[in-house]
C-alpha cells in the first residue's frame, strides 16, 4: 500500500513539472518576465523602443534588474557599462537617477561605471545632465581616479586616456582627491607612479591654474593678465596657464605691448623656417618660435608661424594647438578662414600618418 501511494505521488509531481514546463513555453515572453526584466534586457541589447515602450508601460526606471557579474544593476548603470548612448539618452529624458550606487564591486555610480569602462560619449551624456563628478566609490575613488588607471581596459591608448581627463577636469574633476584604503592615493599621485608624462603634465597644470585663480579672485584683469604671465614664465609650455593668459588679454582695452625680445626671436625663427632644408633643421626654429610666444602669448602672428614650423615637422597635434591659440586672439576673418583650412588640413595628414603607421 504504502509503495502505491509513493508511486501515486510521484506521478502527480511529474504532471505538475510537466505542466508548468509546457506553460512556460507556451506563455509570451511577457507573462514570462516582469516589465522592469524586459526593460534591462532592452537595455543591455540597445533596443531603444522596446525600451521606451517598456518605460511607458510603467517599468520602474530605476530597478535593480540587469545582471551583472553577481550582483544586480540599474538600467542606466547598464547602459553605461555597455556603451548604449541612445538608451543612456532615453533614460536621461525619462528621469533615471544619475547618484545610485551600483551593489556590485566598490559601489559606483553610473559615470565613474562609464569611465571605467571608457565609454566617452556616455561619460560627456552624464556630465551634460549634472552627474556628480567627484562622487567616490567605497575606497574613495573618484571617476577622475579610473580615468588614470588605464588597466580597465587594456590597450587602451594614452589620447583617449588625456580625453578622458579633460572632460573630467572640465567638469571641475578634483585631481587631490584622497582614495580611503590602503597607502593613501589620488588621481595626481597615482599618475605620477604609473601614468604618461603628458598625462602627469596635465594634472600638474590643472592644479596649479586652479591655485592660481583661488589666488587672484579679487584682482583686476589688468593684475591678473600680469600674475599668468608670470606664471607661464615660470613654467613654459603650460597650456592650460597659456590659454588663460589670452583669455584675459581678450578682456583688455588693448593688446600688450609685444616685447623686443620677442620680436627678434620671431624674426630669427621666421628666417630660419625659410632655410631649413630638412625636419632636423627645423628644430631650432621651432624652439625660437615657442620662446617668442613664451614672452609674448598674445601675439597672433608667433603662433601662425610656429604652426607652419611645427606643420613641416610633422608634428600636426602641436600644430594643431598653435593654430588654435591663433584663431583664439581673433585674427581678421580672411586670416582666420585660412587658419580654419589649414587646421582641416592638418587633421588630414594626421588621419593618414596614423593609418600609415597601423599598416607598418
Amino acid at each position: 500500500m504504502t509503495n502505491l501511494r509513493q508511486e501515486m505521488t510521484m506521478k502527480k509531481m511529474f504532471f505538475v513539472v510537466l505542466a508548468t514546463s509546457l506553460l512556460s513555453f507556451t506563455l509570451p515572453v511577457s507573462a514570462q518576465y516582469s516589465l522592469e526584466e524586459r526593460l534591462a534586457n532592452a537595455v543591455r541589447t540597445g533596443n531603444v523602443e522596446a525600451a521606451r515602450e517598456l518605460l511607458d508601460k510603467g517599468a520602474d526606471i530605476n530597478a535593480p534588474k540587469c545582471a551583472k557579474g553577481l550582483a544586480y544593476i540599474t538600467p542606466l548603470q547598464c547602459a553605461a557599462t555597455y556603451g548604449q548612448t541612445e538608451i543612456v539618452k532615453l533614460l536621461l529624458e525619462r528621469g533615471a537617477n544619475l547618484e545610485i550606487k551600483d551593489n556590485e564591486g566598490r559601489g559606483d555610480a553610473a559615470l565613474a561605471i562609464a569611465v571605467k569602462n571608457h565609454n566617452i560619449d556616455v561619460t560627456k551624456l552624464l556630465l551634460a545632465k549634472g552627474a556628480d563628478v567627484n562622487a567616490s566609490d567605497r575606497g574613495g575613488e573618484t571617476a577622475l581616479f579610473y580615468a588614470v588607471d588605464t588597466s580597465y581596459v587594456p590597450g587602451w591608448s594614452n589620447e583617449k586616456t588625456i580625453e578622458m581627463v579633460k572632460l573630467l577636469l572640465n567638469a571641475g574633476a578634483d585631481v587631490d582627491a584622497e582614495t580611503t584604503y590602503g597607502s593613501i592615493s589620488s588621481p595626481l599621485k597615482y599618475a605620477r607612479g604609473h601614468g604618461p608624462a603628458e598625462l602627469v603634465d596635465l594634472l600638474e597644470q590643472t592644479r596649479r591654474q586652479r591655485k592660481l585663480e583661488a589666488e587672484m579672485a579679487w584682482l583686476s584683469p589688468q593684475a591678473k593678465f600680469e600674475q599668468y604671465l608670470r606664471a607661464l614664465q615660470q613654467y613654459p609650455g603650460d597650456e592650460l596657464m597659456r590659454g588663460k593668459v589670452i583669455q584675459l588679454c581678450l578682456t583688455l582695452p588693448e593688446f600688450p605691448k609685444t616685447p623686443d625680445e620677442a620680436r627678434q626671436l620671431f624674426l630669427l625663427g621666421t628666417s630660419k623656417i625659410k632655410l631649413a632644408k630638412s625636419v632636423p633643421e627645423l628644430a631650432e626654429p621651432v624652439t625660437l618660435l615657442r620662446k617668442a610666444t613664451d614672452l609674448a602669448p598674445c601675439w597672433a602672428n608667433a603662433y601662425y608661424n610656429l604652426a607652419s614650423a611645427l606643420d613641416l615637422s610633422g608634428k600636426y597635434d602641436d600644430a594643431t594647438t598653435a593654430l588654435n591659440h591663433y584663431l583664439e586672439l581673433r585674427p581678421p576673418e580672411a586670416e582666420a578662414h585660412e587658419a580654419r583650412s589649414r587646421l582641416a588640413t592638418l587633421q588630414t595628414l594626421k588621419d593618414a600618418a596614423i593609418k600609415s603607421a597601423k599598416k607598418r
